[in-house]
C-alpha cells in the first residue's frame, strides 16, 4: 500500500527548553529547507515563496494530487478536519498488486503537488499551532484549560507522566505492560490518562470542554 500525505501525524511543535520555555518557531527552517530543495516542484515552490500555505492552496494541492493519481490509474481517499484543511492518500483496492511503475507514478505525483514535507499538512499544523509551540506544552495548556489537571501542571510535566507508556523496545511484552500503565494510569486531579477528553487534548490541543463533549470533538 502506497500512503501518501495523510497522517496527520507530524511532530508539529518546536522545541521547549526547560519547563514550558518557548524555544525559536519551526516554521521558517521548514519553508526555507523546502525552498532549498532542488527537487522541490515549481507549483510546491510557488506556493511556499510567502511562507504560508492558506487553505485555498491547500485545496488546490490536494486536488492536483488526486487528479494526478487518478491518471495513472491510482484510486485515492480525501477527507477535510474541522477547520476545511484538505488531506488525501492513495487508497487503490486491497486486492490491487503494486508494481515499482505504480510506486513511482504515485511518489512523482505527491512530488509535483505536494512536496515531500506535504504542504497541506504543514499548512494545517502552521495555522493550529502559529507560534510553533511544543505539542507537550500545547497539550498541557489544553488539559488545565479543560479543568483536566492542576492550574500550574506544564509541559514539563506532561512529558514526564508520558514517559512511562513510551516504549521503543521490539519487544511485545514491554508494549503489552507499556500498555497496561496506561490503563491504570490516573493524572493528578484524578482523571484517568485514558479518557476521552484527555484523548481529545492529545489529539487536538484546541479542544475545549464548552464547545462540545470529547467523543463529538473525536469523531468530528
Amino acid at each position: 500500500m502506497l500512503v501518501m500525505a495523510a497522517t496527520g501525524s507530524l511532530a508539529l511543535g518546536g522545541c521547549s527548553a526547560g519547563g514550558d520555555e518557548a524555544g525559536a518557531s519551526p516554521w521558517p527552517v521548514r519553508v526555507q529547507a523546502i525552498l532549498d530543495d532542488h527537487e522541490t516542484s515549481p507549483f510546491v515552490r510557488s506556493v511556499m515563496e510567502d511562507g504560508v500555505v492558506t487553505i485555498a492552496e491547500a485545496r488546490e494541492a490536494v486536488s492536483g494530487f488526486t487528479t494526478c493519481l487518478a491518471g495513472h490509474g491510482l484510486g485515492y481517499s480525501t477527507w477535510s478536519d474541522r477547520d476545511g484543511w484538505p488531506f488525501a492518500n492513495e487508497s487503490s483496492p486491497s486486492h490491487v498488486v503494486y508494481t515499482q511503475e505504480m510506486q513511482d507514478n504515485g511518489f512523482s505525483c505527491q512530488i509535483e503537488w505536494l512536496g515531500i514535507d506535504a504542504l497541506n499538512e504543514l499548512g494545517q499544523a502552521m495555522y493550529a499551532n502559529p507560534a510553533g509551540e511544543a505539542e507537550e506544552v500545547l497539550t498541557a495548556r489544553c488539559l488545565v484549560r479543560n479543568g483536566l489537571v492542576p492550574e500550574g501542571f506544564s509541559g514539563q510535566d506532561f512529558r514526564e507522566f508520558e514517559r512511562p507508556f513510551l516504549v521503543t523496545s521490539p519487544d511485545e511484552q514491554e508494549h503489552v505492560r507499556a500498555f497496561q500503565r496506561e490503563r491504570e494510569a490516573v493524572l493528578p486531579g484524578g482523571v484517568e490518562w485514558l479518557s476521552h477528553e484527555v484523548t481529545a487534548c492529545r489529539v487536538d490541543h484546541r479542544f475545549d470542554l464548552a464547545n462540545g463533549t470529547a467523543t463529538e470533538w473525536l469523531n468530528d
